[in-house]
């Protein structure tokens, strides 16, 4: 390759076919390396007596000189140093250093241990610090070990059988030999490919020699996400490559990228790691409401077992509808695609699903409350108050009629896992395509808000209550802009809102609800403003917010109504929902939801006789068949008491908990 970007822009054009003008803008862009992804690195420092003092030294210095061009101080990195020798030591995890300068006078003061060379102890600790969240560990953050040795381990096999565990967890290890090391169980401990994941030396003394290529391989290693696993992050306002990411999809499972309010340029490879505009073998487009769908099958590798790497290039739309503006990456199992087509903004539209290779539109059959939801829910949206509407309000689509007769709970994180006539089954029209609103300009909250631990009720620590479940919010970024959203729901409408600091009202306990809140001021509930999803944080409870709420006046203001708790220590709201002037209580969407499940158990039983009857019969579409997956057992009904006098609530009825189900977001993990 020419060493003149000029020249290789003409070698891209003549060989390759590629546009001369755009390698060399592009080219002109980079930068050396970008390490502004999150980062969990633990280093692991052989201490064992083969390790001279002086070597030692050498040794926690280059640890202490790789952090240099890392963000420590914006939690963009966190580190830890384990050190082993015949046994392992955790000279500091995740949580305990959150400044450069303190990480690395940490790292220059490592002690050495002496004795064997038990590495496969020191990887399993390090498997310990990367995944357990008490140790600072972050879902959304990717996992890199840099070990450092200078000999064989005592137990080779179990070395070995250690990285493999710690790279399937999708860890990136990085092996650094020096001396007397072992080519082959550095290679076997090492990520792929070896040749950038493997460094060897002769001495110590020329360890600096290797810096800056550590450096840039550390930072651009991948976040590898398997099924289950979802990343997301902000869109810049001007085009910039945002992530790169390894995906481990496994079998039969679906690859989504979406966007809000926003472009996505998606880069695809199976071989080039860091895939991008100008190496790469696929590329995708996602724009809001659309997302880029990678499907089994395809060469992406997705589906197969096989790694693909994905670079994401984003950009934000020029709309000034927009209240937030991110991307994000999922692993889930096939249909755990949905988009919103037809409407004016990002946030509305007709509902389409994507199974079997192509999208395809959903019957208004039984659609209410609840299937919106998870329908709002898959999309990344937190609104529990979301509109439907009925006959082609947004259009009629065109293709499949993916789904009819659907009867979700309201917890399902896709429309697929809800009851339903069976994926193609169905006896409706395009004019009957369902549309729902996940963002309604009226739109309140079902959820409470309260003030704890103050001594009056206009100030104390922010709780809310998701799914009957208190938990705290978390004070990244919180403001007061978001704190007069709150204090606007609590009633608290008269002179200034404020911030508590940290720890004023104590630490809560229990789940952390919400993190990263972004409020324009605006809304009416603090669950409309942007923030992570439900229960995805990177906080502890000593970063639990804190209001105090002005007190000139407490009246009616704010659009919701609700209650106010006379405890002088405890404030408490509980938003209601208002839709045509008539509120929507808890009881009446229970009785709602249950009177669907026996219309919906009818109708699904209807569908079926009609396409048993169908079988055998050569004219019969595809789409009025049904499947395996419409036994009765993929349908639930709900048991009722026979003997309750029509559809009277039993008194211990609650609504089905909508905690913690956004697929956006990781689940809690203890």
């Amino acid at each position: 390759m020419p060493g003149a970007v000029t020249e290789q822009s003409l070698l891209w054009a003549s060989a390759f076919g590629g546009n001369a003008a755009e390698f060399t803008a592009l080219a002109g862009n980079a930068t050396d390396f970008d390490c502004s992804d999150k980062m969990d690195l633990v280093f692991v420092l052989d201490s064992s007596d083969s390790v001279s003092s002086s070597s030692f030294v050498l040794m926690r210095s280059f640890a202490a000189d790789v952090v240099q061009v890392m963000d420590v101080d914006g939690d963009v990195v966190r580190v830890a140093d384990i050190v082993y020798g015949s046994h392992v030591q955790e000279e500091f995890d995740l949580n305990d250093f959150r400044t450069a300068a303190d990480v690395r006078s940490a790292l220059l003061t490592t002690v050495k241990l002496g004795g064997g060379t038990q590495t496969n102890d020191a990887l399993d600790r390090a498997a310990v610090t990367l995944y357990d969240v008490t140790n600072g560990a972050r879902s959304d953050a990717k996992k890199v070990v840099i070990l450092i040795t200078d000999g064989m381990s005592f137990d080779p096999a179990a070395t070995v059988t250690s990285a493999v565990v710690l790279k399937d967890r999708g860890s990136t290890v990085f092996a650094i030999g020096v001396d007397s090391y072992d080519l082959a169980e550095l290679t076997a401990v090492s990520s792929s490919p070896h040749c950038s994941h493997v460094f060897t030396l002769t001495q110590f003394s020329s360890i600096l020699s290797i810096l800056t290529q550590i450096q840039i391989s550390t930072c651009d290693a991948s976040l590898v996400l398997t099924p289950g696993d979802e990343v997301w992050g902000r869109i810049p306002e001007v085009p910039v490559q945002v992530a790169t990411r390894t995906l481990n999809p496994g079998p039969n499972s679906t690859i989504v990228v979406s966007t809000v309010c926003g472009h996505l340029d998606i880069y695809v490879s199976q071989t080039e790691r860091s895939p991008s505009p100008v190496l790469h073998e696929r590329r995708y487009t996602a724009t809001n409401g659309t997302p880029a769908v990678l499907t089994p099958g395809e060469r992406d590798g997705a589906g197969q077992g096989d790694p693909v790497y994905v670079t994401l290039v984003a950009t934000r739309q020029a709309e000034s509808t927009c209240s937030r503006y991110e991307w994000s990456i999922s692993v889930g199992q096939p249909g755990s695609a949905a988009r919103l087509v037809g409407g004016r903004r990002e946030s509305e539209g007709r509902v389409e699903v994507f199974t079997d290779g192509s999208w395809g539109t959903v019957c208004d059959d039984t659609f209410d409350l609840y299937d919106a939801i998870v329908v709002c829910r898959m999309l990344g949206y937190q609104s529990l108050v979301p509109e439907v509407h009925g006959d082609s309000h947004y259009g009629e689509g065109q293709g499949t009629i993916w789904l009819d007769q659907v009867a979700c709970s309201g917890a399902e994180s896709s429309l697929f896992q809800c009851a339903h006539a069976g994926v193609g089954i169905h006896d409706c029209k395009h004019s009957e395509d369902v549309g729902v609103d996940c963002a309604p300009a009226n739109a309140s909250s079902l959820t409470l808000v309260r003030l704890v631990n103050g001594t009056r009720p206009s100030e104390g620590r922010l709780e809310v209550s998701i799914g009957g479940v208190w938990g705290t919010v978390c004070n990244n970024g919180f403001d007061v802009t978001d704190a007069s959203v709150v204090c606007s729901m609590l009633n608290f409408t008269g002179g200034s809102h404020t911030v508590a600091e940290g720890g004023q009202f104590e630490p809560g306990t229990g789940p952390i609800w919400m993190d990263n809140v972004d409020c324009t001021g605006s809304e009416g509930s603090l669950f409309l403003c942007p923030h992570r999803g439900p229960g995805h944080h990177d906080c502890s409870h000593a970063q639990d917010v804190g209001l105090v709420c002005g007190t000139a006046s407490q009246g009616s203001g704010g659009s919701s109504t609700g209650i106010t708790s006379s405890s002088s220590s405890t404030g408490v709201i509980i938003a209601g929902v208002v839709a045509g002037g008539v509120a929507l209580t808890a009881l009446t969407v229970a009785a709602a939801f249950l009177r669907k499940y026996l219309t919906a158990r009818t109708a699904v039983q209807d569908l079926r006789s009609q396409a048993e009857r169908a079988e055998g019969d050569p004219d019969t579409s595809r789409s009025q068949r049904s499947d395996d997956s419409s036994s009765e057992d993929s349908f639930p009904i709900p048991a009722l008491d026979a003997g309750a006098p029509g559809m009277r609530m039993p008194a211990d009825t609650h609504l089905p908990p909508l905690t913690n189900t956004n697929p956006r977001f990781p689940p809690l993990r203890s």
